[in-house]
């Protein structure tokens, strides 16, 4: 093997392991829900909740980036502007209502908007890989 082909091959088996699979973002899109869901359920707001709350979030934004589900780039594509709207919400209004021990407030819009937001995200996972979050 010359030198040239295995520059290729060392490029794209970085590019082929740096990519994330539907099976990995649905992981820690679940570890993502569960942060939320035992703050509303156990009323805490302290700061390592809060943290939580935040890395789990940044773990699914940084694996949505890096999601690879080849031919169907257009449901991944949409997939991520949804989680965009999605971690939006969390990180602004949802992280808000919860600091403030507004958790009845908390839960009412987790169940509306991002209740809506979570439904459309687990239909396109359903159609990328199958099973839900």
């Amino acid at each position: 093997m010359n030198k040239a082909t295995a520059f290729i091959s060392i490029l794209m088996f970085s590019v082929c392991a740096s990519a994330t699979t539907v099976s990995e973002v649905k992981s820690k899109m679940r570890l993502a829900r569960e942060a939320v869901t035992t703050a509303l359920e156990t009323k805490k707001n302290d700061k390592a909740t809060m943290d939580r709350i935040q890395k789990t979030g940044d773990d699914v934004t940084t694996a949505m980036k890096d999601l690879k589900a080849a031919g169907k780039e257009a449901q991944v594509t949409e997939l991520q502007k949804i989680w965009d709207k999605f971690k939006s919400n969390r990180d602004g209004k949802l992280k808000d209502l919860l600091t403030a021990g507004n958790f009845n407030e908390a839960i009412k819009f987790g169940t509306g908007e991002q209740a809506e937001l979570l439904a459309k995200m687990k239909s396109i996972i359903d159609k990328l890989d199958g099973g839900g979050i």
